[in-house]
C-alpha cells in the first residue's frame, strides 16, 4: 500500500526515535553485511548518498520506520526483538519541524540561465527522492571557484541562497538547497527525481526549438562532468562522461542540431584538437574556471596544468576571470 502524502509532500507514516550511536552501529554494520558501497546501500534505501552518510551517520535521531525496517530485512544478524526494546516509535510527524517555505522565485525556464541550471543538474545534481531539496556535488578544491558561480547563479534564477557543504573526510562541496516547492517546479519542468541513471527521461523538446537554449545546457552538463585533458596524438582532448543511455543520446542530437560534430563511445561524448576545442569556448563557452585555465594555458603554448597545479592557477586567474568565459575570437 503506498505511503500518503501531505500537501507538502511529506510522507505520512510513523517514526522511529533511537539514539545515533545505535543507527550508526546498526548501518555501518549492515554496509558490510552487505558488502554495499555507500552508494549501493543508499539507493537500496531510496535515499540520496549524502542523506546516508551525513545525516543518518552524523547525529539524527528519527529516521522512517519503514527504512529501518528495510535495513533490518537484509542484514541476519540484527534481531527486531531486541532493537524493538531500544527504540521509540512515534506518530507521524512527532518532533518534526514545521516547515516554512522561503521565498522562491520561479523563473522563466525558456531563458539560457535556466538551461544551463538544467544542464548542472543533469551532470552533478540531485533532486532527494524525498522532494526535501537538491545539491549539488563536485571536488571541493578542483570545482571550488566553479561552486561559488553556481552559487550566484540558483541565487539569480530562485532568489534563494544555498550553502556549500565541504565534507571533512571526501574533497567533496555539495551546494544543497532545501525547499519542497522549488523541488516540485523542477521536477514538473523535466529535471529528473532521484537518480538519474534510472529516472532520466529526456531533455524538454523546447530546447531543441532554441539554439541558444541547447548550447547554455551543453555548458552547464560540459562545466559538471566534462574535462579537458592532454593527448598525445590529438594534443587537447575534451570530453563529457555520460552513463546514462537516452542521455548520451539526447545530447549527441543536441551537438547535431548545432551543426557541432562529436564522436562517441557507450559513455561519452568527445571531441579533440585545438580548432575543435577552439570552436567549442567560441560556441558553448564555459563557466568553469578549471576547464578555462586549462584551455587559455593550451593556448598560450604550454602544457595543460595537471590537476595539483591548478591552485595556484586559480589564484592568479579566477578572480579576475569573467564568466561564461567565450576564448578567443575564431
Amino acid at each position: 500500500m503506498a505511503l500518503k502524502k501531505t500537501l507538502d509532500g511529506r510522507f505520512v507514516e510513523k517514526r522511529v526515535k533511537i539514539s545515533s550511536s545505535l543507527l550508526q552501529r546498526i548501518i555501518l554494520d549492515t554496509k558490510k553485511h552487505n558488502e554495499f558501497t555507500w552508494n549501493s546501500f543508499a539507493n537500496y534505501l531510496g535515499i540520496s548518498t549524502y542523506t546516508l552518510r551525513h545525516d543518518y551517520l552524523k547525529g539524527i535521531n528519527t529516521l522512517p520506520l519503514s527504512t529501518l525496517h528495510k535495513i533490518i530485512n537484509i542484514n541476519s544478524e540484527l534481531e527486531w526483538k531486541i532493537i524493538k526494546e531500544k527504540i521509540k516509535i512515534i506518530n507521524p510527524f512527532w518532533g518534526q519541524k514545521i516547515i516554512k517555505y522561503k521565498n522562491v522565485n520561479f523563473p522563466d525556464t525558456f531563458s539560457e540561465k535556466f538551461a544551463e541550471f538544467y544542464g548542472i543538474m543533469l551532470g552533478d545534481g540531485c533532486i532527494y527522492s524525498n522532494i526535501s531539496g537538491f545539491c549539488i556535488t563536485c571536488d571541493a578544491v578542483l570545482d571550488k571557484p566553479f561552486m561559488e558561480y553556481v552559487k550566484l547563479l540558483i541565487i539569480d534564477l530562485f532568489g534563494i541562497e544555498p550553502k556549500l557543504y565541504y565534507s571533512r573526510n571526501e574533497r567533496v562541496v555539495r551546494c544543497v538547497v532545501y525547499s519542497q516547492e522549488l523541488v516540485r517546479f523542477l521536477v514538473k519542468n523535466g529535471i529528473p527525481l532521484g537518480i538519474k541513471s534510472k529516472n532520466y527521461k529526456t531533455i524538454p523538446k523546447k530546447y531543441f526549438t532554441k539554439k541558444e537554449l541547447l548550447k547554455t545546457l551543453i555548458r552547464g552538463l560540459m562545466d559538471t562532468d566534462g574535462s579537458v585533458f592532454p593527448h598525445p596524438g590529438a594534443k587537447i582532448v575534451s570530453d563529457i562522461s555520460i552513463k546514462n543511455n537516452s542521455l548520451l543520446i539526447d545530447f549527441i542530437k543536441a551537438f547535431k542540431k548545432l551543426d557541432f560534430p562529436v564522436k562517441s563511445t557507450k559513455d561519452r561524448i568527445y571531441f579533440s584538437g585545438s580548432e575543435k576545442l577552439k570552436k567549442y569556448f567560441y560556441l558553448f563557452g564555459s563557466s568553469n574556471p578549471k576547464h578555462i585555465i586549462k584551455y587559455k594555458t593550451f593556448i598560450k603554448g604550454n602544457k595543460i596544468p595537471k590537476s595539483n597545479e591548478l591552485v595556484n592557477l586559480f589564484k592568479e586567474n579566477s578572480l579576475k576571470m569573467k564568466l561564461p568565459y567565450y576564448g578567443p575570437v575564431v
